[in-house]
């Protein structure tokens, strides 16, 4: 018997929202234009020079060279690369773009390999091989 008037109450168990657990992927190397990402080290090679990188700009650079020549939406970026959590600031994908284009695109003679691409109310980016 209880000797506070609170009756005891069963409490209910824990529950894991995996809809709020990232999914592990492990990423494979891959080769492009000749554009060598490597997910595993994070490492970036262009025209003979190599680059560390965060986790963050692998991701999105590989999603956009898996998917080379097919526009890739925001949204889509934003799903591959922090899951369920959204970014504090939506312009921390363009910030990541804008960092990587300074390293793949800096040679003014060769074509740019990231674009923006604007078509019927998306936005998103397109790898061109």
């Amino acid at each position: 018997m209880l000797t506070n008037a609170v009756e005891a109450r069963p409490r209910p168990a824990r529950r894991t929202d995996l809809s709020l657990v990232p999914v592990v992927v492990k990423l494979e190397a891959i080769e492009l234009s000749g554009i060598r990402l490597e997910p595993e080290s994070n490492s970036l090679h262009v025209a003979g020079q190599t680059w560390i990188l965060r986790a963050k700009p692998v991701s999105v650079l590989w999603l956009l060279m898996r998917c080379a020549g097919v526009p890739v939406t925001r949204e889509e970026l934003i799903r591959h690369c922090w899951g369920t959590y959204r970014p504090r600031h939506d312009a921390a994908l363009r910030v990541y773009v804008h960092g990587l284009r300074r390293l793949i695109d800096s040679d003014p003679a060769v074509e740019r390999r990231i674009v923006t691409v604007r078509a019927a109310g998306t936005h998103g980016y397109l790898f061109l091989t």
